[in-house]
């Protein structure tokens, strides 16, 4: 076995390119990902983030650059990688007639490291109805299946586009758990969504794609320092919008009433709490900010390829 890559990381890559005739997939993509660490991979439908995961998976060949997984170049050691990774895809295909256990059966019994006590934790975990065949099945029942199979291998890392598409808010919390106990064990977890405050669950760092580049890697409490900070005052009396405005920092939103403003601050609180301090104030709420707002602001909501 080669192991003259880097094995520090889980996944590394180096200006890998992907392109499709006269399009790029994904364009000059570099990225270190830590051993036990959970990485977002965030970005619209279209930025490139399948492209990049199946190249990972050695299911695409790169058109330049380079891949390394747990310390091996991809395209050399695609058998070592597939036996030490599991991957979810974004869109899978399963046979209709069959029902989820038959399938899960089925597919199991394929794979070497096929743990029928796991199969069975995770089934109950994500409420798997096992008689139901999967051609009847809703796209969040068949994202369950899928989640179950990804996840009942014990595997040092795991690749998973976008894992949380279709499950309700009670099966995301449980998916959110199953991950946390994989991280416990020194598991790697790369994730893919365009479902930002999913991801700000998990993850400790995110890369965003935009039209096949990876134009950011942020830790997502560096993110959230950088954003601009919404706050709604109400004073005990009419709220001093025109001295607000003159407040340095401070961006008035909406007058909500003669009492209440809404506004945001760019920067150093302290000048807005100096100002404040001249006032009655009645309540003072500043909500933390939503990743997918910081999102917005930084990088735009478009999809540009």
């Amino acid at each position: 076995m080669n192991m003259s890559g880097d094995g520090r990381f889980a996944v590394k890559t180096t200006a890998l390119t992907k392109s499709f005739g006269s399009s790029r997939g994904i364009s000059g993509v570099s990225v270190e990902i830590h051993r036990g660490e959970v990485f977002g991979l965030l970005g619209p439908n279209g930025a490139g983030k399948t492209t990049l995961l199946r190249c990972l998976m050695d299911l695409i060949h790169p058109t330049s650059g380079s891949a390394q997984v747990l310390g091996e170049e991809v395209s050399r050691n695609s058998k070592f990688i597939r036996s030490r990774v599991s991957y979810l895809p974004g869109e899978f295909a399963l046979w209709p007639t069959l029902t989820a256990g038959e399938t899960l059966q089925r597919l199991g019994g394929l794979r070497a490291d096929h743990h029928a006590e796991r199969v069975a934790e995770l089934s109950s975990r994500f409420n798997v109805d096992m008689d139901r065949p999967l051609g009847q099945m809703s796209r969040g029942n068949k994202q369950k299946v899928g989640l179950v199979l990804a996840l009942s291998p014990v595997m040092d890392v795991y690749i998973l586009d976008e894992p949380t598409g279709g499950l309700d808010p009670i099966m995301q919390q449980h998916f959110r758990e199953v991950v946390a106990t994989e991280v416990e064990r020194g598991a790697t977890i790369l994730l893919s969504s365009h479902v930002l405050h999913e991801v700000e669950h998990l993850a400790e760092r995110v890369g965003v794609l935009r039209a096949g580049e990876l134009v950011a890697v942020e830790r997502v409490d560096s993110l959230r320092s950088r954003a601009a900070l919404p706050i709604t005052v109400t004073f005990a009396g009419g709220a001093p919008v025109e001295l607000l405005r003159a407040v340095p920092d401070v961006e008035i939103l909406t007058s909500e009433s003669e009492a209440t403003v809404s506004l945001r601050v760019r920067g150093a609180i302290d000048p807005l709490l100096k100002f404040l301090a001249g006032y009655e104030v009645l309540s003072l709420v500043a909500p933390e900010a939503e990743l997918e707002e910081i999102f917005l602001e930084f990088y735009g909501s478009g999809d540009p390829s």
